[in-house]
């Protein structure tokens, strides 16, 4: 999955709630899950909304813990 052109953080946003919602997301592995959250919070931080990231970051880490620290914002 993917949130779309980074060049356009308020489209990958609007993307994420979707794709959250959708069945399928609790069947990926925690792996690609806790790495999906990172880009989310990414793009949150990019629209300026630093709660949301935080909250993303969080969520992250709570799915995959090595995965979140290894990505964090850092990628």
């Amino acid at each position: 999955m993917a949130l779309g052109d980074p060049a356009d953080p308020a489209d990958a946003v609007d993307r994420h709630t979707a794709i959250v919602l959708r069945d399928g997301w609790l069947r990926l592995p925690a792996e690609h899950r806790a790495a999906y959250l990172v880009d989310a919070a990414r793009a949150h931080l990019n629209t300026g909304n630093t709660a949301a990231a935080g909250r993303w970051l969080v969520e992250a880490d709570r799915v995959a813990p090595a995965v979140a620290t290894a990505l964090g914002l850092t990628r």
